[in-house]
This record gives C-alpha cells, sequence and structure tokens, in this order.
C-alpha cells in the first residue's frame, strides 16, 4: 500500500514537470519522473517524512476548497478593485486565531497562503495558532480566513 501511494505520488509530480515544461517528448517525461522519485525519496531520507502522508490530501474536500478558493479570489479581486477606486480602501493589522481543529502545519499554511492570494489581504504573520493579516479593511481580513479554515477542517479529520 505504502509503495502505490508513493507511486502515485511519482506519477502526479511528473504531470505537474509536465505542464511546468509544457513539452511531453521523452526527455522531459523521464526527466520527470527521475525527479519525482528522487523528491519522494529525499523528503523521507532527508526531511523525516511521508512525503504521501504529509502532503495527499483527501480528493472530495480538496475538490471543494479549490472551487470556494477561485471563487473567493475572483470575489475579493471585485470588492478591492471597488474600494480602490472610490477612495474607501484603508490599510489596518488584524489578529485572526485559526481554528485549533487544524493541527498539521501544511494545513495551516494552506489556510495562510489562502489569505495571501486573496487580493486585498496579505497574511504577515503564522504564530502558534494566530496569523497576522494586513487588509484594507478589517471585515475583509477575517471572512476569508474562517471560509477557508471551515474547508481545511474536513481534510484534517479525513487524515
Amino acid at each position: 500500500m505504502k509503495i502505490i501511494r508513493k507511486a502515485v505520488i511519482c506519477i502526479v509530480l511528473t504531470c505537474v514537470w509536465l505542464v511546468l515544461n509544457e513539452t511531453a517528448d521523452a526527455q522531459t517525461i523521464a526527466a520527470g519522473i527521475a525527479i519525482s522519485i528522487l523528491c519522494v525519496w529525499l523528503s523521507g531520507r532527508l526531511l523525516g517524512f511521508d512525503y504521501a502522508e504529509t502532503f495527499v490530501l483527501p480528493l472530495f474536500p480538496l475538490l471543494k476548497y479549490a472551487a470556494v478558493f477561485i471563487k473567493e479570489v475572483y470575489v475579493a479581486g471585485v470588492k478591492t478593485s471597488i474600494n480602490i477606486l472610490r477612495g474607501t480602501a484603508s490599510l489596518c493589522i488584524v489578529q485572526v486565531t485559526m481554528d485549533k481543529r487544524i493541527k498539521r502545519p501544511f494545513l495551516q499554511n494552506i489556510v495562510a497562503n489562502s489569505v495571501t492570494f486573496t487580493p486585498g489581504s496579505v497574511c504577515l504573520a503564522q504564530e502558534n495558532g494566530k496569523l497576522t493579516v494586513l487588509c484594507l479593511t478589517p471585515k475583509d481580513s477575517e471572512a476569508p480566513s474562517k471560509k477557508f479554515e471551515n474547508l481545511v477542517i474536513p481534510m484534517e479529520k479525513e487524515r
């Protein structure tokens, strides 16, 4: 079972490699396979964690998260543009406490990065389950992080 999970990870990493290189010739495929095997091996050997255990997320919560994330980026982009054009945008720093059910650092980073990718807010720091967010308006900083947290919690449970 463990070898199958690692093989699936290698296939996914090879596919990402092919997309990033924008070609699918034999040399690129061979390089992608070699690099993905090396990444999976090195993560276990040097970093001391199982790549598949740490980074693999359940499919359906991940797809739901991706759909909401894309929607939130566009909605926040429109709201931020309107606030800037109207002249109502003002910078502020807000502390947001992350849900305690999110224990894995990888998932905490996903929430923090989601806030950063959302227009109008930037996650400046992440410590002890608290996010320091620089945002254009206080109400915009809290909403995206809570939505993303609620989407990440099922990924923590299904581990």
